[in-house]
C-alpha cells in the first residue's frame, strides 16, 4: 500500500497533509500530530517519522509528543 485516505487527510510513505486538527501517522488510531485548530498541513515523512512540518495558519502542534508552536506558510525542521 502506497498511502490511505481519511476523511480530508492522506498519510503516505514521505509524507502526510490535509485539513484536519489531528493525524493517525501509524494507523494505530492514535494522533501521531494534533493542531490547537483544523487547519491546512503538510508534513515530510522518513522512516515513519515527521521530519518537517508546515501549516496554513499560526497553530500550537503536538508532534510525535513534542509541542511547537508553527508559524503559517513556515516550514519547520523538526530533526534536531
Amino acid at each position: 500500500m502506497l498511502g490511505r485516505v481519511s476523511g480530508t487527510v492522506y498519510v503516505g510513505r514521505t509524507a502526510a497533509g490535509g485539513v484536519g486538527d489531528r493525524v493517525d501517522l501509524a494507523g494505530d488510531g492514535n494522533a501521531g500530530a494534533r493542531f490547537s485548530q483544523t487547519c491546512g498541513f503538510l508534513l515530510q515523512l522518513n522512516g515513519g517519522k515527521v521530519i518537517s512540518a508546515e501549516t496554513d495558519r499560526d497553530v500550537d502542534a503536538e508532534i510525535q509528543g513534542k509541542k511547537r508552536h508553527l508559524l503559517r506558510y513556515t516550514p519547520v525542521s523538526l530533526l534536531r
